[in-house]
């Protein structure tokens, strides 16, 4: 049966609401997704937290408009509930090929970007899923409910879930996608994946099965039970359930001075990295350079590194270079070093010295954050003469490193 006026009017409307949707979450939400490509298409499953309710609607009301149309040619269709079938085929494709596009969107922004190469098949499993579970449903009810109200209860109702949900117990499970975590570091539940795949294909049989049901009505129930069935299993199921689990990515390091180390997906983050801390190691005195760590490794914001060498490293920082650069100097001058390793006496002195080198290493290289160092006790080195300040930057660095020892070579 070929697309009619209402076939083409649905499909509008979905096309329409869902492109404002994708539009206010790729625009008016946070930057971080265009730098990393798992966590772009993320982001993308975030509007179809508003525009599945419109999917779901509009494949009802196809499915009305074929269940009756079917109904009056039943020589033709043995079951007159066909109608179910055709509408959560065209509307699932639907959805899947605008998806598509809406990812290929972001996927270039990321391109442009020049962002980390990272890679989940997680965003697209739960992206997917809601768009077959909002068109079989929808499809499903349709072909049962002969009420001209009825895509309109759907979206109605749908919409009120989408602004209820997010402070409930389900809002892991409905919302396919967020964009706020990193994917080289945390990933979904594997358990929170299975139930996603459980209920689409729930749905999914649901509303290809009806049509060739001897007895539609109780199939109807059968499926019905079942949906609510996965819904019980979700409320029971403790929250930590759908929670984030960290991961340990796989490394690899550029072998150079100083040697730099990070996650493989984030190796542009590393080059950059790399080229800060030969820079900065340029721009000072040679006996400066020397005391500095001839290792570094990339971290997560507020992960651990015992030997206090790492730098924290998000990939937004690829287009903030100042904070990238902050990041490697305050590594540098040993501000991460022997925090968790020293007596509470001597933290204070640590962190004092560790900023002092700081803001001399700024001061000397022009990349200075004011309010991040202490102005008068730096000021106050750098009115020395030269040799002396030297002289006084390695007793700093040598107090800062204390807990690894004196000898400053590589801390691998």
């Amino acid at each position: 049966m070929r697309w009619d006026r209402t076939a083409w009017t649905s499909a509008a409307v979905y096309v329409a609401g869902s492109g404002v949707c994708a539009t206010i979450a790729l625009t008016n939400t946070h930057q971080l997704w265009r730098f990393e490509y798992a966590r772009a298409a993320d982001l993308c499953g975030e509007y179809l937290f508003f525009s599945a309710p419109i999917l779901c609607a509009v494949a009802a009301l196809h499915a009305q408009r074929l269940t009756a149309l079917t109904a009056e040619s039943a020589s033709s269709f043995p079951n007159p509930l066909a109608g179910a079938h055709r509408s959560w085929r065209r509307f699932a494709a639907l959805g899947a090929v605008l998806h598509l596009a809406i990812l290929s969107v972001a996927a270039f922004v990321v391109w442009r970007s020049h962002g980390v190469e990272s890679f989940s098949a997680q965003p697209y499993v739960r992206q997917l899923g809601l768009i077959v579970s909002a068109s079989a449903l929808g499809s499903l009810l349709g072909a049962r409910v002969r009420s001209v109200a009825l895509s309109g209860a759907i979206f109605g109702l749908g919409l009120l879930v989408a602004l209820l949900i997010p402070g409930t117990h389900l809002r892991p499970f409905l919302l396919a996608g967020s964009g706020t975590f990193d994917f080289t570091y945390q990933k979904y539940s594997n358990r929170l994946i299975v139930l996603t795949v459980v209920a689409a294909t729930a749905a999914l049989l649901a509303a290809t099965g009806l049509p060739h049901s001897t007895r539609p009505i109780r199939w109807a129930r059968r499926s019905a039970a079942a949906l609510l069935g996965v819904v019980a299993v979700v409320l029971l199921l403790p929250t930590s359930t759908f929670g984030l689990v960290d991961v340990s990515p796989s490394t690899s390091c550029m072998e150079q001075v100083p040697r730099v180390c990070g996650p493989t997906a984030m190796e542009v983050g590393t080059t950059e990295v790399g080229d800060i801390a030969r820079s900065v190691r340029s721009a000072v005195p040679p006996d400066v350079a020397a005391v500095m760590p001839t290792s570094l490794e990339l971290i997560r914001p507020g992960g651990v590194n015992p030997q206090g060498n790492g730098v924290e490293f998000q990939s937004f920082q690829l287009d903030d270079w100042a904070s990238l650069v902050q990041s490697t100097i305050a590594t540098l001058s040993g501000q991460n070093a022997c925090l968790g390793q020293l007596p509470e006496s001597e933290i204070n002195n640590q962190v004092l010295g560790a900023a002092i080198v700081s803001g001399w290493i700024q001061l000397t290289t022009k990349n200075v954050v004011e309010g991040s160092f202490p102005s008068r006790e730096v000021a106050m080195l750098r009115s020395l003469p030269e040799g002396q300040q030297i002289h006084v930057l390695i007793s700093l660095c040598n107090q800062v490193w204390s807990c690894h020892g004196v000898d400053l070579g590589p801390l691998d």
